[in-house]
């Protein structure tokens, strides 16, 4: 592949089908995961760390209250497309 994005590890912390404690744990399991993440991906060639860096609105999560929406899917492939397009022209 010329390019590999890495998705960040979602938000689980905010996932409000979760209850608390294991939505408390999972959160910060996931954020754990996502610095490994993070520093795997920056020690790659053409690969980029896509971070997750915005709130998690209500629509975001599908009606099971765990997995992402379409809004939130739509969002994600709006950024993809946008660093892609930067990566291009840069």
């Amino acid at each position: 592949a010329k390019e590999v994005f890495y998705s960040a590890i979602p938000p689980m912390g905010r996932f409000p089908s979760l209850p608390h404690p294991l939505r408390f744990y999972l959160g910060r399991r996931a954020r754990l995961f996502d610095r490994f993440l993070q520093q795997h991906v920056s020690g790659l060639s053409n690969a980029t760390y896509i971070a997750y860096d915005g709130e998690l609105p209500a629509n975001a999560i599908a009606e099971d209250g765990f997995h992402p929406g379409e809004p939130a899917y739509d969002a994600w492939a709006m950024r993809i497309n946008e660093l892609h397009v930067e990566k291009q022209s840069g």
